[in-house]
C-alpha cells in the first residue's frame, strides 16, 4: 500500500502547481544545484504526506477539525510570504540585471531544500 501511495504523490507532485514553479524559480534564479535540492525537497515531503495517509491522519482530522484549519492557515500564509517574496524580487532582480549578468549564488543548498520541503509539506 505503501508503494501506491507514493506513487499516487509522485504523479502529483509532477502536475505543475506551487512546487512546480518553485523549484523552477530556484533552477533559473540560483542554478541547477540549488534546484535539484528544491526538487529533492519537495520530494522528501512526499513522505511526510504518505507516512500520515498510512498512519491514518485523516480519521485525526476527522475528530479535531481545529488541526485541519490550522494546516490549511499555515500552508496559505506559506504561499502568501512565498508570492510577496516573488513580486518583491522581480524589482531587485531588474535593478541586478542592468549592473550583472551572472548566476545569483547567496543561497546555497540547505535552503533550496528547506524551501522545497516547506512549500509541499504545507
Amino acid at each position: 500500500m505503501f508503494i501506491e501511495i507514493f506513487l499516487i504523490g509522485i504523479l502529483s507532485g509532477l502536475s505543475p502547481g506551487p512546487d512546480f514553479f518553485l523549484v523552477m524559480k530556484n533552477s533559473l534564479g540560483f542554478g541547477r544545484r540549488i534546484g535539484i535540492a528544491t526538487a529533492l525537497g519537495v520530494a522528501s515531503a512526499l513522505f511526510v504526506h504518505v507516512t500520515y495517509t498510512i498512519l491514518g491522519f485523516t480519521y485525526i482530522i476527522e475528530k479535531f477539525p481545529s488541526i485541519f484549519i490550522a494546516i490549511k492557515v499555515a500552508g496559505s500564509l506559506y504561499l502568501l510570504w512565498l508570492g510577496f517574496h516573488a513580486i518583491r524580487s522581480v524589482k531587485q532582480n531588474k535593478e541586478q540585471a542592468e549592473n550583472e549578468l551572472k548566476i545569483n549564488t547567496d543561497k546555497n543548498v540547505k535552503q533550496g531544500f528547506r524551501e522545497g520541503f516547506i512549500c509541499n509539506v504545507l
